[in-house]
């Protein structure tokens, strides 16, 4: 106290108020730091030239883009709004069009679930006769598995193939082949 100060607070000293005072020095501490933070952030980007030149030139790019886009939709609104309008009116055709075909539309949905169980059964038959086949059973079993079939049948081929040529160096040979079915003479009719 000095000699001529005159002016006093009665009180007590209080340690919350210390401790307050303290806390707030910490956060303007941390203020400090935040806002060196946030100043070399803006340094390093907003605030640098290379970043500023590169935004403007951004903006530019942008501004002539949006100068194009609006001289098309000037240039052609009317053939925009025809455009419009043809989308709206085959909009409404297809909904017409579903709405009309609606009960033919739920029956073949409905259909399909039989459509896909007779698919599955041909799936399977096919399946069942290529396991057939690849077990040799049958004529294309044979043909595939069984060596002396295919050999009697090639011997046969050959057979055939030489009778043909003997026939036909011959001149015809007087004999009658019938491959399949019976061979009934036909009758002749009476001679006067």
């Amino acid at each position: 106290r000095s000699a001529g100060d005159t002016t006093f607070i009665n009180g007590f000293f209080d340690t919350d108020i210390a401790e307050a005072i303290g806390m707030m020095g910490d956060i303007f501490g941390d203020v400090s730091l935040l806002l060196a933070d946030v100043k070399r952030i803006v340094g390093t980007t907003v605030g640098d030239t290379a970043v500023q030149r590169q935004f403007k030139r951004i903006v530019a790019r942008l501004d002539t883009i949006t100068g194009m886009a609006q001289t098309l939709v000037v240039d052609n609104k009317d053939r925009l709004n025809a455009t419009i309008a043809n989308l709206h009116t085959v909009t409404a055709d297809i909904k017409n069009l579903l709405d009309t075909n609606q009960p033919r539309i739920n029956t073949i949905v409905a259909n399909g679930s039989a459509i896909t169980g007779r698919l599955l059964t041909v799936s399977e038959r096919i399946d069942s006769l290529i396991a057939g086949i690849n077990a040799g059973q049958g004529t294309v079993g044979m043909l595939m598995k069984d060596e002396v079939f295919k050999h009697d049948l090639h011997k046969t081929v050959n057979d055939v193939d030489t009778l043909m040529t003997v026939y036909k160096s011959e001149g015809g040979l007087p004999v009658r082949v019938h491959l399949f079915g019976s061979s009934k003479p036909k009758k002749q009719p009476p001679q006067p």
